[in-house]
């Protein structure tokens, strides 16, 4: 590994940790739904751009610290987020090629569908908090995905001119 990738990856690096402290932000309860859209972008993000360093025992801890910064039963965003992130491990390549707007088509249905997993969960336990969650994470989280994704490589590509 060159010095170049190294500082991309580091600055990647740099880029997920900044995403994952928002999870531990206090937000009022009207805006509370957001707390995991952070990290699930990051997680979402390294995934398909860096999958040497998403293996599922990480997204797991990631998703038993988003259920211990959210106050929600253990297990309910360990177990949605390992099964959004193996499907979009699973078709990595085929959402590479589609290119960006498809991507970001993908991205908002991983979304939808990690929103819909954690719903089921909830109406299973019987407290179901309702569809804002549900209709809100999805375009909200795609477009701070686009946002990122957008922003890392365009770092990457100064980088690589240099």
């Amino acid at each position: 590994m060159n010095s170049r990738s190294l500082r991309m990856d580091t600055k990647t690096l740099f880029t997920y940790g900044f995403l994952f402290l928002f999870a531990f932000i206090a937000l009022p309860k009207s805006l509370f739904w957001l707390k995991p859209i952070f990290p699930l972008v990051a997680v979402f993000h390294c995934v398909i751009f860096v999958p040497r360093s998403a293996n599922i025992f990480v997204i797991w801890l990631i998703g038993l610290c988003l259920d211990l910064a959210t106050g929600t039963y253990l297990g309910e965003n360990c177990i949605a987020i390992v099964l959004a992130a193996h499907l979009l491990k699973i078709f990595r390549k085929n959402i590479i090629a589609q290119g960006a707007g498809r991507m970001g088509m993908v991205i908002f249905l991983i979304f939808l569908g990690y929103q819909l997993i954690i719903a089921a969960m909830q109406l299973c336990a019987q407290r179901y908090d309702g569809f804002t969650a549900v209709l809100g994470v999805a375009p909200v989280g795609t477009l701070l995905w686009l946002a990122l994704s957008v922003l890392l490589s365009s770092a990457g590509r100064k980088q690589e001119r240099y």
